[in-house]
């Protein structure tokens, strides 16, 4: 597959099109066995942890993976990103009740 599409950015064009999203508020549909495992691992983590995660896989992006290697790497940074967005907006929330 990578001497098909090329360059790497748009093999990763290519999986993230052809990779359904998978939600952390519903791992019924869109999910694969292997992202709900890790959504479970990663649901007790605080913002530190994910922050951290979501900085060495973003430093592998520069790696030369396997296709399925890539894949699993874009969809964790898909996953942490939303664990991400839930904590912060957690974060204000609280931040606001307090004041």
């Amino acid at each position: 597959m990578c001497d098909e599409l090329g360059d790497i950015e748009y093999m990763r064009a290519y999986i993230k099109d052809k990779s359904p999203a998978c939600s952390i508020d519903d791992t019924s549909t869109g999910c694969s066995d292997k992202e709900i495992e890790f959504i479970q691992k990663w649901k007790s983590k605080d913002t530190s942890a994910v922050t951290k995660e979501l900085g060495r896989l973003e430093n592998m992006r520069s790696a030369k993976l396997t296709a399925d290697l890539l894949k699993w790497q874009l969809q964790r940074l898909r996953i942490l990103k939303q664990f991400q967005k839930k904590l912060d907006i957690s974060q204000t929330e609280e931040k606001e009740k307090e004041l």
